[in-house]
């Protein structure tokens, strides 16, 4: 048990540092990867329809596309200044966004677009959430090259819960300016 409790840690902290969420509703699994540099961030929700935040305007605009396609709807917006990296929706359908060194959050509606309220702050360099099976919010730090995960509870207050160590893969833009150091000879 000790070793699957510790398998799990390890890739909810990868899902996590990498931007990655993983979401099983009613037996179909949602995947997530943002790519926010690129402006190809992504997050479907149970229907099908996929939702991209807009960068670079004010406020920037949530858009909704249909799985049978079409013009893209606007169904919220984050008010400025506003940089959204993350993408995940709670059991209720409400969607959370990573932006900066917060988490926003709104239901998603084309016929009133809503505007974002703040659910958490001092989260530095948040860039990815994700809800756990219980719907326990989890934040990761992409963006400080600090590797550091929190849980946000009911009382909005993130509590950092580990610390996520760059792979050897990792370029000095995804974890810092870490390097390995051989160990000296005997």
């Amino acid at each position: 048990a000790a070793i699957d409790s510790e398998l799990r840690r390890r890739i909810l902290a990868a899902r996590l540092h990498h931007g990655i969420s993983l979401h099983d509703v009613k037996g179909w699994l949602f995947l997530s990867t943002p790519g926010a540099a690129s402006g190809k961030l992504m997050m479907s929700d149970r229907h099908g329809n996929l939702y991209t935040p807009g960068r670079g305007v004010d406020p920037c605009p949530i858009l909704r596309t249909t799985p049978s396609g079409g013009a893209p709807v606007v169904v919220g917006h984050i008010a400025a200044p506003c940089n959204p990296t993350g993408l995940a929706f709670d059991r209720d359908g409400d969607l959370f966004i990573a932006d900066g060194a917060r988490i926003v959050t709104l239901r998603p509606s084309a016929a009133s677009p809503p505007t974002a309220t703040v659910y958490a702050t001092d989260v530095p360099g948040a860039n990815g959430v994700a809800f756990d099976r219980n719907g326990r919010l989890w934040v990761s730090d992409g963006g400080t090259a600090q590797g550091r995960v929190w849980r946000i509870g009911s009382d909005r207050i993130p509590v950092e819960m580990f610390r996520v160590q760059p792979t050897a893969g990792s370029s000095s833009n995804e974890a810092g300016s870490h390097r390995r150091r051989r160990a000296p000879r005997a």
